[in-house]
């Protein structure tokens, strides 16, 4: 039988030459050999795996044939510039046009064993290997059209999904060339996963979009992330400050929890395969809250529900805009507006039950977006309407935001 260690050793040697050219070659002629013996290499590499394959190779030693040839192609691979990937052509094809051909070509066969031996052999591939740039940089290619696409969509929805939405491009991001972080093979078929979904789902629902429903996304491709899971925990919790007993609390808790029972992950599916799934993160997240309110209401029998709170038809920004123009002007002191930073939340419910914090509150407050700001101008546009001209204010201090 033969040993697939031949081939790869043929086909790690035929790319040496890159480092050590021959004096008597053109960059063309180099370049065209390298190309030829690369794809008669991973030729004769495919025809020895396929071969222990029918022929029934020990597991154990099928398994390090494949983890050889994965350590050895990525780094093969990692050697290469992402540089050669980038091709321009013209009408008159020059020499120099057909040797970056041949370097593109020469990236696209390895990558395509790359795939090969992951689809081929998925038992034995190592999908927690992190994969060459090359490999990134053509995954970013394919999904090149669609990620602009998704984040205009996020541009034009609604504030209270602003927070999800940035995780998701977060995760994009890692696609870019420059990220420091490798990326590996689950992660990879991931956020492929994700774009595919995110596709459809704005396709579907013709550019809107709610909270639920992205979040539903992200729970079926089991985003396992620790990023994702703070966000989920923390959006709870935000929830739980929102209801006005104990009664509903326990409610919120025991619905989520049913709902995570219900959720049907994708198999195989996961951000991170070796960690737990996002279903049993925050299972054991609500367990340990619903513990601890079963708790507080045994030693709190008597608790009174909370006054009814004040309903607006302005978001958070809307009001953390007014608080910073009052601020401004100069009619709000410093001391005064930490106690509308502290009560507003209290007593105040934003637009479409908007989750609303005093920490919420004070990252507003920070961060005014355009669309705020002329909503707050439409607002006084209005008001100033409604003002006969002799009634009008006189002019206030003004200060700089």
């Amino acid at each position: 039988m033969k040993t697939p260690l031949n081939p790869l050793n043929q086909l790690v040697e035929s790319l040496q030459f890159l480092k050590q050219p021959e004096d008597n070659k053109t960059p063309y002629e180099l370049i065209a050999s390298i190309h030829q013996g690369t794809i008669n290499a991973i030729s004769h590499l495919k025809a020895a795996l396929e071969t222990c394959r029918l022929n029934g190779l020990h597991e154990q030693a099928m398994q390090r044939y494949i983890l050889i040839c994965q350590q050895r192609l990525c780094a093969v691979i990692g050697d290469l510039p992402t540089s050669w990937l980038n091709t321009e052509l013209s009408s008159s094809h020059t020499i120099q046009e057909n040797t970056a051909l041949l370097r593109a070509d020469i990236c696209f066969q390895l990558d395509e064993f790359l795939v090969y031996l992951r689809d081929t052999f998925p038992t034995y591939f190592n999908r927690l290997l992190p994969l060459p740039n090359i490999h990134r940089e053509i995954i970013r290619q394919q999904l090149l059209p669609g990620i602009p696409l998704i984040k205009r969509w996020f541009e034009i929805t609604e504030e209270g999904c602003h927070d999800l939405q940035d995780l998701i491009m977060g995760l994009f991001d890692q696609l870019d060339p420059a990220s420091p972080h490798p990326l590996n093979d689950a992660k990879l078929q991931f956020l492929g996963q994700l774009h595919q979904h995110l596709l459809r789902l704005l396709e579907q629902e013709n550019y809107n979009v709610q909270h639920d429903q992205l979040q539903y996304v992200l729970f079926c491709l089991n985003c396992n992330t620790t990023d994702f899971y703070h966000y989920c925990t923390t959006w709870l919790t935000r929830q739980l400050h929102l209801a006005n007993s104990f009664e509903e609390q326990m409610k919120l808790l025991k619905d989520a929890y049913s709902d995570m029972q219900q959720l049907q992950l994708r198999s195989g599916q996961a951000y991170c395969p070796d960690a737990p799934s996002i279903r049993d993160l925050l299972q054991e997240w609500l367990f340990v809250e619903i513990n601890y309110l079963e708790r507080k209401m045994k030693e709190e029998p008597g608790v009174l529900i909370a006054p009814e709170k004040i309903r607006t038809n302005m978001s958070v920004s809307m009001m953390a805009l007014i608080v910073r123009l009052l601020r401004a002007m100069g009619q709000l002191s410093h001391k005064h507006a930490e106690d509308v930073f502290r009560l507003l939340p209290r007593y105040f419910l934003a637009r479409r039950n908007e989750p609303f914090t005093e920490s919420i509150f004070r990252a507003k407050y920070k961060e005014i977006t355009n669309n705020t700001l002329n909503r707050i101008a439409d607002i006084g546009q209005e008001l100033l309407k409604m003002i006969k001209p002799e009634e009008r204010p006189s002019r206030t201090r003004r200060s700089s935001l």
